[in-house]
């Protein structure tokens, strides 16, 4: 068989050659189905049954896809919210992806009111007694709360339709969120590359506290010289990421307008399970002025110097007697980028006392008990996150936020096609 002319031409062996590398580089999948995981909620019902989030920058065919639920085929995105929403709490579900198999038990959404009445419950309380801590039981008088379920949480997984091929779009094709940071520059200051590289270092970890990892951070600057962040998010993402890249999150504990300790290197651990966090089952939700408001608790441990230099600030302060109760004469004061979040008192126990161990409180509020729960646990989980996180080196300010549509991706995308058939066609 004579080999045509054309095929023997270098470039056009070169040009082949490349279409094939390329063929099997995009690795194209024809009837592909299912829903691929792009992320889970960390807490999750999920993340409880050990589904975890994709490596970062994985190609888009190594995402695990999620093909049965509760032996119901996952065709996409719609059969997967169709088996999803008005799930009922407490109940066994069965996952299948095409790596594993999963069963997840559905979670309630607590909430916690005060009932009105006021109880007594016995407590442990350790006081300082000739120079030695005695822990005693008192019985303390606390508002009674009860716990309503309402609805059941969401399972936790951030899914979109199952990729076809190896190809990334970029987050004009894919939708989803792009935000531009510019650094507040005080008077002479320099933001240098070093300060930069940190700052996306940091923000990198609070992202990956949420859970989020199919982001894309990166330097980028204007002719004029002046230094930005870009910051993308592939898929809809929650309103409060820009509240949270934009927050310096400078976390504080002061005790007499010193600093007993700050978030990041001060903690060695941040509670997030709901043994030890959620709302405050002591304060709970009532009515507040305008709405309702809710008070969240969470524990954190600190390093053993953080407790130390918290002991010696509260050695130096004395014991009063409040409402029947011993407390230290100065409170802890919990600050956030500057401002007071929340205004503790210390009880009389921990008075020189180096503990490791201590529990941060905050609050939210809504026009509904439901935002108001809603309200405060997502201020919960941004205040975990910066203080397991810590501060940003400079603060951020948002110059421009793009919310892209997937929609006009597809569009442009079928209207390249077309052009390109059409192409072809009038060449040949």
């Amino acid at each position: 068989m004579k080999v045509h002319p054309m095929f023997k031409n270098t470039r056009v062996v070169i040009l082949i050659i490349a279409l094939i590398l390329s063929i099997i580089a995009i690795n194209p999948q024809f009837n592909q189905e299912g829903v691929a995981i792009r992320s889970v909620n960390l807490d999750s019902a999920a993340y409880d049954a050990g589904i975890i989030s994709p490596a970062k920058f994985s190609r888009p065919l190594d995402y695990e896809v999620i093909e049965y639920i509760n032996g119901q085929k996952i065709k996409d995105s719609k059969d997967y919210y169709e088996m999803t929403n008005n799930l009922a709490s407490n109940i066994t579900m069965s996952i299948k992806t095409d790596k594993n198999v999963y069963t997840l038990i559905t979670k309630p959404n607590i909430l916690i009111e005060q009932t009105g009445n006021v109880i007594e419950q016995e407590v442990n309380v350790t006081e300082l007694i000739n120079g030695t801590n005695v822990t005693t039981t008192k019985i303390v008088l606390v508002n009674e709360t009860i716990e309503i379920i309402n609805g059941t949480e969401e399972i936790g997984l951030n899914i979109f339709d199952a990729a076809s091929n190896n190809i990334r779009k970029g987050l004009d094709l894919s939708g989803g969120v792009r935000v531009l940071l510019k650094p507040q520059v005080e008077e002479n200051q320099t933001i240098t590359d070093d300060v930069i590289d940190r700052s996306i270092s940091s923000l990198e970890q609070r992202l990956n506290a949420f859970g989020l990892n199919d982001v894309i951070i990166r330097k980028s600057s204007d002719l004029s010289g002046n230094t930005f962040i870009l910051f993308e998010i592939a898929g809809l993402q929650k309103k409060e990421i820009s509240e949270l890249i934009a927050s310096q999150g400078k976390f504080e504990a002061k005790i007499s307008n010193k600093t007993a300790f700050t978030g990041g290197e001060d903690i060695s651990y941040v509670c997030r399970s709901a043994d030890c966090s959620g709302i405050d089952p002591n304060r709970g939700c009532g009515r507040a002025q305008e709405g309702y408001a809710c008070q969240f608790y969470f524990t954190i441990d600190m390093t053993s110097e953080a407790a130390q230099r918290q002991a010696d600030l509260t050695g130096e302060l004395s014991i009063i007697n409040e409402n029947g109760q011993q407390y230290l004469s100065e409170p802890i004061q919990l600050f956030l980028d500057d401002q007071m979040v929340d205004e503790l008192n210390i009880g009389a126990g921990l008075r020189g006392r180096a503990e490791t161990r201590i529990q941060i409180s905050g609050s939210g509020a809504g026009q509904t008990r439901e935002e108001a729960m809603t309200n405060t646990l997502a201020n919960m989980k941004r205040l975990q996150t910066i203080i397991e996180t810590g501060s940003l080196p400079v603060k951020l300010d948002i110059v421009k936020i793009d919310s892209l549509s997937p929609v006009l991706g597809d569009q442009f995308l079928k209207n390249a096609l077309y052009t390109g058939i059409i192409a072809i066609l009038a060449v040949i």
